[in-house]
């Protein structure tokens, strides 16, 4: 999960899967795939990196985890 800023300055946590698309209109708007839309003050920019940062960790956690099981 990523944490985002709503327009309130209320802080929320987005499951990144749950995500269908972002725009930036002009405000960033995700798109959930329930259907639901989140405005947040992050750029689509930062929406991107913070999502790419995301997957890399898991993708470096499960290298770790079959390292491990592989190990003697």
């Amino acid at each position: 999960m990523i944490r985002l800023t709503l327009l309130s300055g209320k802080e929320i946590a987005i499951n990144c899967d749950r995500v269908e698309r972002a725009e930036a209109m002009p405000d960033t708007t995700l798109r959930l795939v329930s259907g639901e839309s989140i405005v947040v003050l992050e750029s689509l920019d930062e929406l991107i990196r913070r999502f790419a940062e995301h997957r890399k960790a898991i993708a470096a956690a499960g290298i770790c985890a079959l390292q491990q099981r592989n190990e003697p």
